[in-house]
């Protein structure tokens, strides 16, 4: 399925201080009746630019879904999102988030670390990255290369980052849920990137509107691959 741009609804949320909702797959999927609002806080210490945040539900046969973020600077950055998922789902233990995007850091003395991908593990896992100075390929392997996904980001190839996501569910995020936050890690070689959390949030009435009206366009998913 070939993804197009949405202008009219990305002028409409952007209006209403939030997040764009994309989504790609082989078969539109039925949008609940029931979307849970949720806040996403990312605190880098680098900005980040092209920039989705990722999740998925269940264990086998995933449906995957991304949320198209706008670039975060350096410190707070605040999305408020609606997810394609009903208040019970999203706070199982089958739901699963990850923020990935392109950081860029010019002043790293070292040439290879001044842009990479950016991306959400749990604080445990980053830790034990960032410990044995991991690359991309050494936590992800080679399906999905470093290069592979930074060339997704920047060229906006939806479907590429949810098969990525999907691939690695549940283990590579494995703890990302609302119970626990996040720490950013930026590769080649993992340094600590900053924290993010992932809260529930009750949208003013008009703003929850819009999103529900905005997923349900362009709410769509991909399975997993047998």
């Amino acid at each position: 399925m070939k993804i197009k741009r949405n202008s009219k609804l990305k002028t409409a949320c952007a209006a209403a201080a939030v997040a764009t909702c994309w989504g790609v797959g082989q078969q539109a999927q039925a949008v609940p009746v029931e979307m849970s609002p949720a806040s996403i806080t990312l605190t880098p210490t680098t900005a980040i630019s092209d920039l989705y945040f990722l999740y998925g539900v269940g264990y086998s046969g995933t449906t995957g879904y991304a949320i198209e973020l706008d670039d975060a600077v350096i410190g707070e950055n605040t999305y408020n999102v609606m997810l394609d998922v009903d208040e019970f789902v999203r706070d199982s233990g089958e739901f699963f988030y990850t923020v990935i995007g392109v950081y860029s850091d010019p002043s790293n003395p070292d040439a290879g670390e001044r842009s990479g991908v950016s991306i959400t593990l749990s604080e445990d896992n980053a830790e034990t990255r960032i410990t044995n100075s991991e690359t991309f390929e050494d936590y992800f392997g080679v399906d999905f290369t470093e290069a592979d996904i930074q060339t997704a980001l920047e060229n906006d190839t939806v479907s590429t980052l949810i098969d990525f996501f999907v691939y690695h569910l549940p283990t590579a995020f494995v703890d990302l849920n609302f119970a626990n936050s996040g720490t950013q890690v930026n590769f080649s070689e993992a340094d600590f990137g900053g924290s993010v959390s992932l809260l529930p949030s009750i949208p003013e009435p008009t703003t929850a509107m819009l999103l529900c009206t905005g997923a349900g366009v362009l709410a769509l998913g991909r399975r997993k691959r047998a």
